[in-house]
């Protein structure tokens, strides 16, 4: 901790509502901002309870870190959840896409820095909304064995599994043959 803030090895997550953009054109920003604003509540919720703190928002994105990797699961799916159990407009319902990874970070300047935050932003952007995406970082943590990845990939940035906390059914419409579905 630096000043209060978390500053070490710790864990990092990025989330991403999937077609945002697209979805906002088709609703207008009248009909679109509660629906950005109630996901925001109730990821905000997701990430306290478990001990994360919120470095960054853009649009409709959230950078945040957690103490450890088990908070960060443990927050990325109590997330996914909530949103899932919204009941969001026939035309307005929001697939949320999460990225985690873990490792050191420094403060500089009031914000963390760090190649493994990079990382983190590069794995969530390979999610598909309604999936969380980690790292072997991530995994290696929390003590998980079969790492199913690509061995092109640098081993601290390798996207490892992807667990869907919402039905399987949603969950499988797009994914990869890698991905791993669990009902909630």
């Amino acid at each position: 901790m630096i000043d209060g803030k978390p500053s070490g090895t710790l864990a990092f997550l990025f989330s991403d509502i999937e077609g945002s953009t697209r979805l906002e054109q088709s609703l207008g920003t009248a009909r679109y901002t509660p629906i950005l604003q109630r996901h925001r509540e109730l990821l905000r919720a997701a990430f306290a309870a478990n001990g994360g703190t919120e470095e960054g928002t853009e649009g409709d994105s959230f950078f945040v870190v957690f103490p450890s990797a088990r908070d960060a699961i443990a927050a990325a799916v109590e997330g996914q959840r909530a949103l899932g159990a919204e009941a969001w407009p026939p035309d307005g319902e929001i697939r949320v896409r999460m990225g985690l990874n873990a490792g050191e970070a420094a403060r500089a300047g009031g914000s963390l820095v760090g190649l493994e935050i990079n990382r983190a932003a590069r794995i969530a952007a390979v999610a598909n909304g309604g999936q969380i995406v980690v790292s072997d970082a991530v995994r290696g943590r929390l003590g998980a064995t079969g790492s199913r990845t690509s061995a092109s990939r640098s081993r601290s940035s390798r996207s490892s599994q992807k667990v869907c906390p919402r039905s399987s059914r949603r969950c499988g419409r797009s994914t990869p043959a890698r991905t791993t579905c669990r009902r909630s």
